[in-house]
């Protein structure tokens, strides 16, 4: 009892309670998406959070609560197999072809580590293509672009950079209905691609559902077959 004469409130009934709803709040992110404005923070739980969190209830709750003790675990089993199966695939990298290209994306955070240190992180890389997304001043970006590509070329417009071992072609700009964006043809010699840059809000409370329709729309009604990169900050 404290002086107020209330019985304190323990403290492993906090815990257990966030253990129990974190996976009922994953779930129904991953159905839903950011499909709905005011449900977008479910979306980006992480599937590992759901994981120990739902072990955690497990392990802690008694066995009047078997119903949900079991109900728990296996979201959180479907968590852990989504962070392993799918998520990492996703990241992996592919196997490259004899015509390969190197492509580097890179949020840089206009460029606040410092030009010395992005031109040692992207040259490791060995890169043909860079989109530099919060890009560095046109200064830097020279710098940058001279001193990976000695006769290289680059082109920067809405925040967004790309810099390239080979011409570059501007198409036109995406009038996303919130983001910015736009499109560029990288002319490699046999075959040439398109590129499109892409910046969306980073903001939870602003659904970015009407500009990736926006996006889809453009890529399917292209008049073209060249291949599609569709990068940046999404």
């Amino acid at each position: 009892m404290n002086a107020s004469g209330l019985k304190p409130y323990p403290i492993r009934r906090v815990i257990l309670f966030a253990a129990c709803v974190i996976p009922f709040l994953w779930l129904p992110g991953q159905i839903l998406k950011d499909r709905f404005l005011p449900l977008n923070f479910l979306y980006y739980i992480p599937p590992l959070l759901c994981f120990f969190s739902g072990c955690v209830a497990f392990i802690t709750m008694g066995r009047a609560w078997k119903w949900l003790r079991w109900t728990v675990l296996l979201i959180a089993i479907l968590a852990l197999a989504k962070s392993l199966v799918l998520d990492f695939e996703y990241h992996s990298r592919g196997e490259p072809t004899t015509e390969s290209i190197r492509f580097v994306q890179w949020n840089v955070s206009a460029g606040r580590f410092g030009t010395e240190l992005l031109v040692d992180r992207l040259r490791s890389n060995r890169p043909d293509l860079i989109l530099l997304s919060e890009a560095p001043p046109d200064m830097e970006l020279l710098k940058i672009s001279r001193a990976l590509f000695r006769n290289g070329y680059w082109f920067r417009s809405d925040g967004m950079a790309l810099l390239s071992r080979f011409p570059i072609e501007v198409l036109e700009r995406l009038d996303l209905p919130d983001g910015r964006g736009w499109a560029a043809t990288v002319k490699t010699g046999a075959r040439s691609f398109d590129l499109v840059a892409i910046d969306l809000r980073a903001n939870l409370f602003v659904s970015r559902q009407p500009d990736l329709e926006f996006l889809s729309d453009w890529v399917v009604n292209r008049e073209t077959d060249r291949p599609l990169i569709v990068a940046g900050d999404f």
